[in-house]
């Protein structure tokens, strides 16, 4: 099985308490299985004192011999350090 993949990611200081990140990863094998993967996801990490907010929303397309298909998915996160 013959696997090729790859990766970017950014991430952007927006001021003192934002990050903006965005990342695009692409995958392809063939051999076996013969499959295709994009993946997007675009997020903002929110930091004050001791509390943590992030929000990520993400984008999958996925080929997999005959079948094909999409997720989206946004996800939440909310911590407190203490």
């Amino acid at each position: 099985m013959d696997t090729v993949g790859a990766g970017f990611g950014m991430n952007a200081r927006l001021n003192n308490y934002t990050i903006l990140r965005f990342s695009s990863e692409a995958m392809k094998s063939q051999g076996q299985e013969n499959r295709t993967m994009f993946r997007n996801t675009a997020g903002l990490v929110w930091q004050y004192g001791k509390v943590d907010f992030s929000i990520e929303a993400r984008y999958d397309t996925m080929t997999q011999e005959v079948t094909s298909g999409t997720n989206t998915s946004v996800m939440f996160t909310l911590k407190r350090k203490f």
